[in-house]
């Protein structure tokens, strides 16, 4: 889900999860950074092929991240959740239900020159429609391949420059987490642990990706790319390894008197999906926002293609649509629509979101 929330929820969440730090100049070290994040959200399913389906949902989500800048550039950088943890029940109601607090990433990062090292509890990177998909809705499929809570190691570095543009190559290797910082405060979903079974829940470093992204070439000054490869080692309760290939580029255009539009696309395949060899699947996104005085707007597609070997095939489907606001001090408030045609059965869904951030 996305974006947006009201500025009376930000005052308790502040109380709990922000560090208050004394102001600094910005090449001091040590200093602390800190921020949160908020969103109250509303998503309504209705005219559903399936009654089960049919239900309402009302929900936050809050990420307080704290960044520690330490001299010889060396920082430390956390970042929490408060979101729903478990999935709702058929026919289930939620108002403020089932919602936990989790260490999304806890790392070590050093930076000298173009050279990035990072070690820790941390997303790996693949794909970018999970997290720039625009709408409420855009990107609800593309978070399928999210890759998040990994215990890791990444190396990066970044070249380019002039009319060239710049660029960035990143590698790691990584495995689920499975210690204690898997578990969640509030309502729990427990502790991950080697028997659950999933893809690079091995507990060593025998999962790995590489990543190849950049933009700013002169030719074409607006454009963003993103490629990469991941290779995810099975777990207990698997008989292949899963490999994925992703794909994403993105350009704005300036159409005069402040409108801006910018179309994306990202395709992805993975092979062996979940580490069972022979299950196959292609999502395939395309989207198109718009932005205008304060105004968004927002649409997209994404196909879910699965493929098993002597299993037959899915073909689901998901649009949407998205408007929304942004307000002069800082809050943003959508509505979206969103049609999923998952496994033979439509659902429709409409939303309302509301976020805020504040840093300090």
């Amino acid at each position: 889900m996305r974006r947006l929330p009201t500025s009376f929820i930000t005052v308790p969440m502040m109380a709990i999860f922000a560090t208050t730090v004394a102001a600094a100049e910005p090449a001091v070290t040590p200093r602390i950074e800190s921020a949160i994040h908020v969103e109250l959200q509303t998503d309504i399913d209705h005219n559903s092929d399936d009654p089960a389906n049919e239900r309402n949902n009302v929900f936050l989500k809050v990420e307080p991240e704290l960044t520690l800048h330490l001299p010889a550039g060396f920082t430390v950088f956390g970042h929490g959740v408060v979101e729903q943890v478990k999935a709702a029940d058929p026919d289930e109601d939620r108002y403020f239900k089932d919602e936990g607090f989790f260490i999304d990433e806890l790392y070590l990062r050093y930076e000298s020159g173009p050279f990035i090292v990072t070690g820790g509890k941390l997303n790996p990177g693949f794909g970018r429609a999970w997290d720039a998909a625009p709408g409420i809705y855009g990107a609800d499929a593309p978070e399928d391949y999210e890759i998040s809570e990994r215990i890791g190691l990444t190396a990066a570095f970044n070249f380019g420059g002039g009319a060239g543009g710049d660029h960035k190559v990143t590698a790691g290797a990584f495995f689920l987490d499975t210690t204690f910082l898997s578990h969640s405060l509030g309502t729990s979903r427990g502790t991950t642990g080697r028997a659950d079974g999933g893809v690079s829940n091995t507990e060593d470093f025998s999962s790995f990706n590489v990543m190849l992204e950049g933009g700013g070439v002169k030719a074409l000054p607006g454009l963003e790319y993103h490629l990469a490869y991941i290779h995810q080692a099975n777990g207990v309760d698997a008989d292949s390894n899963e490999m994925g290939v992703a794909g994403f580029a993105a350009y704005p255009f300036n159409l005069g008197s402040g409108v801006q539009v910018t179309p994306m696309v990202e395709l992805v395949r993975f092979e062996n999906l979940g580490g069972v060899r022979g299950i196959d699947r292609d999502y395939n996104t395309v989207a198109l926002s718009g932005e205008w005085r304060g105004w968004n707007a927002a649409l997209s597609h994404t196909r879910r293609d699965t493929d098993s070997v002597g299993g037959g095939a899915t073909r689901d489907r998901f649009y949407s649509l998205g408007l929304g606001y942004t307000f002069d001090f800082g809050l943003t408030a959508d509505v979206g629509w969103k049609r999923a045609r998952e496994s033979g059965l439509e659902t429709d869904t409409f939303g309302t979101l509301f976020t805020y951030t504040i840093k300090f």
